[in-house]
Parts: C-alpha cells; sequence; structure tokens
C-alpha cells in the first residue's frame, strides 16, 4: 500500500496505522502535516462517541484535523462573556441604589432586612455605574416586582448572596419590618427621657420601630437617647441611614432624639464594664431594650465565653449570652422586649441561663408563633422562635400572659392569661419553661395531672446513647462479622419496624466487641428507645421503639449517640413494662404535653426524665393490652386514655 501524498508534493512520514481513523486524522484538511500523534493498540468501545460528548478543547490543544474556522468559532464560544447589564427602576441613594430589600454597593448586595428583596447566586459580579447594576447571572427578585425590567425566573427559589455566609457566621437574622413593630406594641409605661439599648442592631429596624411607637402613642416620652451595638461593618451605612430618618420621626413629633453606634463587640465590651464597675466609671445603664439576638453556638475556648465567665455568665450560645447582659445593664424596673429561638425553655444545657434570667426579671408576656419559620420566613429559619416582655425585678409574678399568632401581617393574636406556677412549676428542679400556647396543651396538662410516679421511683432509668460514631470509627464495620456486635441507629428503626442490618444506609451496622469497646455497649435485653432528633415532617416529637433482642443474635448491643434507652440499671426491661412505656410515650397526649415546653425536635434524656408517668402496676396492665408495638395511633390512645380515666 502507497502512501497517500499531501497537496504541495510534501511526503508524510511512513506510520503504520491500527485503527481505520488514525489515518483520517492524521492529515488536517488544510493540509498541513500534524506533528506525530501515540494512540492506544486497542481503544476502548464507543470511544469516538464518548469523545464527542465530552466538552470542546481549548484551540491551542486543539486536535490536528480542527480547521482555522472552526478553531475560530471554537474560540468566540469559549471567550468569556461580559456581564449582560439589567438596569433597574429605583432612585440613587448616595454612592448606593436601593431596592426594596436591599442596598446595592460597587462590589457588593447587602440585604436589610425587608419581606421583599433581590437575591444573586454567590460569586455573581455585582457593578454600579450610571444607574445600572451589571451581573453575570441573572438575579431571582423574591417576591416577584414590577421594579424589575426582567422576569424572574423562579420567584420561589431563594439564591442567597455571599454576604448571607457572612451573616450566619455572626448568627445574623434581620427583623422583618411587621415582627419589629409587635415587639414594639409590647412595652409598657416608659419614663419621660428613655436609654434605649439595641444590641445586634442590623439595620437599625427595632429601634425604628420603637421610635414609631413613642411617636405614635405620645404617652409622656419626651427625649430618646438610643445606644446601638452593630459589628458587621457592611450595614453600617443602612443603620446610619435608618437612625437619621429617626432623628426626623422624632422631630416631626416633638421628641428629641440622640444616637450612638457602637461597631465593636457588644459581649466584650459589655463584660469588660460589667467587670470593671468595682474600680472604673462601670457600664452605663438603660431604661428599655430592644433586642433580635444573634443566634450561633459559641466555643468553651472563644474570647466571648471567656469575658462572659469573667462576670459569672455560663452560656453557650450568643442568644443566650447577649440577654444576660443586656437585663445586667437594665435599671430597676427597666423593660426588656427580646425575640430569641424557644430552645433555651427545656433541656440541661441551658438550666444556668434560665436560673439567671427568672432569678433577675419578672417575665411578663411570652408570644408565641403557630409555625417555626413565620417569624423569618425570608431567611428560611426554621428555629421555633418566641417574644418575651420582661421588667427587671427580683420578684416573682402571679400570672403572665401568653399570646400565639400565625405570624402573618395584621394576623389575629390570641391571648390568656395563666399563674406563674402553670408556667414554671414551683418544684421542678430545672426550671422548664412551659409554655401551653394551646387549648390541647392544657388539655393534655390536665389529662397527666393526676401521674405522679417518675421514672427513679418505677426503678428505671434514661439514658443517651454511649457511641459516639465519629470518635469509635475504627471499631465500626458497615456489615457485620464473627468479632462484631449490632450498632443501632435511628434509621434501623422505620415505621415501627426494625431492619438490621441495613446496607442500603451509609451508616455503620456493627461494632467490633473487644476490651477497648466494651464500656459503650450494653448487654442484650429488651429496651426501649427513642429517637433524640425528630424530623420537621413527623408527627410526633417522642417516637419510640422497642428492640427485641429475639431480632439479633448477640450478647452485647451497641446503641448509637442519637439514641435514647430506657434501662434497669444498665440492663434490658420485663416485656410488659417495656410495652406499656412504649404505649405512654407513642401517644398523642404525651406529644401534646412535651409540645408545651420543647420547642425544637431535640428529646432530650433529661426531658424524658421531667415527665410524670403512671406507677408500675399500671403500665404493665398497658403492657398486657399491647399484643405486638404495631398497634394503630387510634388505638394507642384510646388506651392510653381509658387507663388514665381510671387512674383519675
Amino acid at each position: 500500500m502507497t502512501s497517500p501524498t499531501a497537496p504541495g508534493g510534501l511526503a508524510p512520514p511512513e506510520r503504520k496505522f491500527n485503527h481505520p481513523l488514525q489515518k483520517a486524522r492524521l492529515f488536517a484538511p488544510d493540509g498541513v502535516t500534524p506533528p506525530e500523534r501515540k494512540f492506544r493498540k486497542k481503544p476502548p468501545p464507543h470511544q469516538h462517541m464518548i469523545r464527542t460528548r465530552q466538552r470542546p478543547p481549548h484551540p491551542s490543544r486543539a486536535l490536528p484535523c480542527l480547521t482555522a474556522s472552526r478553531a475560530s468559532r471554537l474560540t468566540r464560544l469559549l471567550a468569556p462573556r461580559p456581564p449582560k447589564v439589567y438596569p433597574l427602576r429605583c432612585q440613587p441613594l448616595h454612592t448606593t441604589m436601593k431596592l426594596q430589600g436591599i442596598q446595592i454597593h460597587e462590589d457588593r448586595i447587602s440585604p436589610i432586612g425587608r419581606d421583599n428583596g433581590l437575591l444573586v447566586q454567590p460569586g455573581a459580579a455585582v457593578a454600579h455605574a450610571d444607574g445600572n447594576v451589571a451581573f453575570s447571572e441573572p438575579p431571582v427578585c423574591f417576591p416577584p416586582s414590577q421594579q424589575l425590567h426582567w422576569q424572574p425566573r423562579d420567584a420561589k427559589v431563594i439564591i442567597t448572596t455571599h454576604l448571607r455566609i457572612r451573616q450566619e457566621e455572626l448568627g445574623q437574622f434581620l427583623t422583618p419590618d411587621p415582627v419589629a413593630a409587635f415587639m414594639a406594641s409590647m412595652f409598657g409605661r416608659l419614663p419621660e427621657t428613655v436609654r434605649l439599648l439595641d444590641a445586634g442592631a442590623g439595620d437599625g429596624a427595632l429601634t425604628a420601630a420603637f421610635i414609631s411607637r413613642c411617636c405614635e402613642h405620645r404617652d409622656g416620652v419626651r427625649a430618646i437617647d438610643a445606644t446601638l451595638y452593630e459589628l458587621d461593618h457592611r450595614i453600617l451605612a443602612r443603620l446610619t441611614e435608618t437612625m437619621h430618618e429617626c432623628e426626623r420621626r422624632c422631630a416631626a413629633a416633638g421628641l428629641r432624639f440622640t444616637f450612638t453606634i457602637n461597631n465593636t463587640d457588644f459581649i466584650q465590651q459589655s463584660a469588660a464594664q460589667i467587670a470593671d464597675e468595682l474600680f472604673g466609671a462601670g457600664a452605663p445603664r438603660f431604661d428599655a431594650a430592644i433586642a433580635n439576638p444573634p443566634y450561633r453556638k459559641i466555643s468553651a475556648d472563644s474570647l466571648e465565653r471567656g469575658a462572659l465567665r469573667s462576670i459569672g455568665v455560663e452560656t453557650s450560645n450568643l442568644y443566650t449570652a447577649f440577654i444576660s447582659l443586656i437585663h445586667r445593664l437594665l435599671v430597676p424596673d427597666g423593660q426588656l422586649v427580646a425575640i430569641t429561638p424557644r430552645s433555651f425553655c427545656n433541656g440541661p444545657y441551658f438550666r444556668p441561663f434560665r436560673e439567671d434570667l427568672l432569678s433577675n426579671v419578672e417575665l411578663r408576656r411570652i408570644h408565641v408563633f403557630e409555625s417555626r419559620n413565620a417569624a423569618f420566613k425570608g431567611d428560611g429559619v426554621l428555629q421555633e422562635n418566641i417574644i418575651f416582655h420582661a421588667i427587671k425585678s427580683r420578684k416573682k409574678p402571679k400570672e403572665i400572659v401568653i399570646s400565639s399568632s400565625s405570624g402573618e401581617n395584621d394576623a389575629k393574636i390570641v391571648e390568656k392569661k395563666l399563674s406563674f406556677s402553670e408556667v414554671v412549676h414551683p418544684h421542678d428542679t430545672e426550671l422548664f419553661i412551659h409554655i401551653p400556647s394551646e387549648p390541647v396543651h392544657a388539655a393534655a396538662k390536665v389529662s397527666l395531672a393526676g401521674l405522679t410516679s417518675d421514672l427513679a421511683s418505677l426503678g428505671i432509668s434514661v439514658s443517651t446513647g454511649r457511641v459516639v460514631d465519629f470518635r469509635l470509627k475504627d471499631y465500626l464495620h458497615k456489615e457485620p462479622n464473627l468479632d462484631t456486635v449490632p450498632l443501632l441507629y435511628p434509621c434501623h428503626f422505620k415505621d415501627n419496624a426494625f431492619i438490621w442490618p441495613l446496607l442500603k444506609t451509609r451508616k455503620p451496622n456493627a461494632i467490633l466487641d473487644n476490651v477497648e469497646t466494651r464500656k459503650w455497649l450494653v448487654p442484650s435485653g429488651i429496651y426501649l428507645l427513642t429517637k433524640r432528633f425528630t424530623s420537621k415532617e413527623e408527627r410526633r416529637r417522642v417516637v419510640a421503639f422497642i428492640f427485641d433482642p429475639d431480632a439479633v443474635s448477640a450478647k452485647w448491643i451497641g446503641f448509637e449517640n442519637h439514641l435514647n434507652y430506657f434501662h434497669a440499671n444498665g440492663h434490658g426491661l420485663d416485656r410488659e413494662l417495656a410495652l406499656g412505656l412504649y404505649a405512654f410515650l407513642n401517644s398523642t397526649v404525651v406529644d401534646q404535653y412535651f409540645r408545651s415546653f420543647s420547642g425544637h425536635t431535640q428529646v432530650n434524656a433529661t426531658d424524658l426524665r421531667k415527665l410524670s408517668y403512671p406507677d408500675l402496676a399500671t403500665l404493665r396492665k398497658m403492657g398486657r393490652k399491647v399484643a405486638i408495638p404495631h398497634q394503630p395511633q387510634d388505638k394507642i390512645d384510646q388506651l392510653v386514655s381509658e387507663t388514665l380515666h381510671v387512674c383519675h
């Protein structure tokens, strides 16, 4: 076979071809001979098909068969495109532009806590020139607005800016205007000159709402001196603008208004001032405080934790740290209105905070939202929140107002008065704060009022699963073998069924049984298990299961840390007792009572210890009627209701 001659008389070097396509690829259509290339002797099947689906290579590394025209076209396709310019119908505001709930700067977008706003993909380029804003990706308007010249791609999708990452680092969730106005309305009578504290001020929505309240009510307030703390420098311009608006509002109403903005860490500065009161000028004092404190855990070795310890405050979250400092800065009879997560109302971690709060303030009112995402729905917050009004006083109130609403604008507010002893039980050493906001909560409390047994009197204990998997990962196995014993996670219990091993899950199913791991295991037996964390979709907060040792053949069992287990001195329970507890804890009445003091989806062992239980005879009686632990919910509720009615 003779070698083909290229145009121009240039003879290519002799080559051996192992594939018909290699010869065709060797010579470019324009006659230029490419450098010699090496090919696989046996290319994989359909390799040419796979290559056609891949992204074309850069022209500098193009295949020899790429012509000049194709290279030019490919260069145009791969060239970076300039961002499209989306003109906005809005008025310039100094060096920024404002569109509903955002500020547009030269290099960033700042949400300012309004219900509407513009949301941009992370990393999107932003420029400001001649009244236009350029984005590398089309923004999403939320909700849809006619102020934009383009149609939103999907108004239901919230795409956050890079600033949202900064907000999460600070634990910052700005207060919507309707919530701020409602909080301001909760204040009682104020002095003529009000020294106001707004710690974690954000864009100033809370102070603005407080000013509006004072200007509208005209109940004797003559002057307001506001002190605001905000650590995020990106929002200071908007905060300053809001304060100037407050100045104009007060001037029109005949009130004197002054303000001071501190761009410093509120915790460290205030703790230092309080600690120095014996030797220095001390911390300033305030007549009123309105707060939406940041929400984020603080580590034990952080600067904030050290500053708090210097004044005798021990807490693990920013929001409880802020509240602890704020009430210390109030004058006697000073007022505090704050919106916080409800998580401090129960649980062992917040017990020091509850003791500190209830010893120094007098709770007057607690407001709850029917939906957990009502208060901060624009931020996608699913934490259940409450608003409370308190007075700086060591007296215990005789009664407290409990109110609730849907969280929507102009929603109906339902109020009722309860004795303080119904909210904080006098003999409760854990100081749980019960908030029976719905009639079913109060009914559940009445139904369980006759139960006087606790777990200790029943000879039962409840503990958190001992196995923390990331600490024992060297001992965990996906599949069980002769050297392992079962390791149980919540995923092994679904729809009242026990499935083990579960090989399709990412969780391990077994743990080595040896001298090192034996202390993390429990003897095989019948145990009642509950989930420590329940998803928001589950109907009940307390979800209990029966572990039957007949389902597995093992002398020892490992319970992972996301499970609580009921046991008798470290060993299993008898079957009747376990089934009785199963029916009781899975009943609707217990779930409703549990919700009255727990505002989150976590079920701690401490919460389960604080419940009152039927006596042993009653539990065993219920256990005998629960033939199998798979009864429908209505059958369980009927059994528990009849049994509790007989007890009463």
